[in-house]
């Protein structure tokens, strides 16, 4: 629908950083949202279409390009997580995340 924002209700966490998946999850879980993470992208994307997220956060910067493109092409919206801004044409989050926030920035990204 027009003028809808998407909700989030499952996330898929997609990063090297223990510290990260972590903090993240421990906010979603209390606003109860679902939430997955790991750390290994060949294997994330044997998950994706189990897992069926609303959005994957992926830390584009710790992996090959061919993984990225992988999970780019699951038709899961992705959201990049960066260290620095750049010329993305993905939409994208700066690091360091703050996780009470996150959930309304990825929202308004869609």
């Amino acid at each position: 629908m027009i003028g809808e924002v998407m909700k989030v209700k499952k996330l898929f966490v997609i990063s090297t950083q223990e510290m990260l998946r972590r903090t993240i999850e421990g906010y979603c879980k209390k606003q109860g949202i679902e939430i997955f993470h790991i750390d290994d992208a060949n294997e994330a994307i044997h998950f994706i279409n189990d897992l069926n997220p609303d959005v994957i956060l992926l830390c584009t910067e710790q992996y090959q390009e061919d993984e990225i493109l992988a999970i780019r092409n699951t038709q899961i919206p992705v959201i990049d997580l960066l260290s620095k801004q750049g010329n993305s044409t993905q939409k994208y989050l700066l690091l360091p995340v703050n996780p009470v926030s996150l959930i309304l920035e990825i929202e308004a990204l869609f």
